[in-house]
């Protein structure tokens, strides 16, 4: 990316959006441990390195997919709840 590396870019995303789920997969090719924790600390949900397994990309994006539909599911209660107790 030519503007922002990965990190920037979920630290960008993080501020911007506080409100929101975005469920963020770090893909890249730097695999030192420091590097990982840079990146979850950022706000990275997940960290692959480069060369990736496409199976396993796609198995940890299903993760992102089943806590977005617990997250909306539970967003939705919880305001169903305040409509109640108006």
């Amino acid at each position: 990316m030519p503007d922002l590396n990965g990190i920037e870019l979920c630290k960008h995303l993080r501020s911007r959006f506080r409100d929101s789920f975005t469920y963020l997969i770090l893909l890249t090719s730097l695999a030192e441990k420091s590097n990982v924790v840079k990146g979850l600390r950022a706000g990275a949900d997940d960290y692959i390195t480069k060369p990736f397994d496409p199976e396993k990309l796609l198995a940890r994006a299903s993760i992102g997919r089943r806590l977005a539909r617990v997250r909306f599911r539970g967003r939705r209660s919880v305001d169903e709840l305040f409509l109640i107790l108006r």
